[in-house]
């Protein structure tokens, strides 16, 4: 979702109910 630019990150965080931080968090992992 976020390495296609289809999304920005807040999006993907109100998606899937979670904060931002979640999400960079996430990204960081991968």
């Amino acid at each position: 979702m976020y390495d296609a630019g289809e999304h920005t990150v807040a999006a993907i965080a109100e998606t899937l109910g979670t904060s931002t931080a979640t999400v960079y968090r996430e990204l960081g992992r991968a």
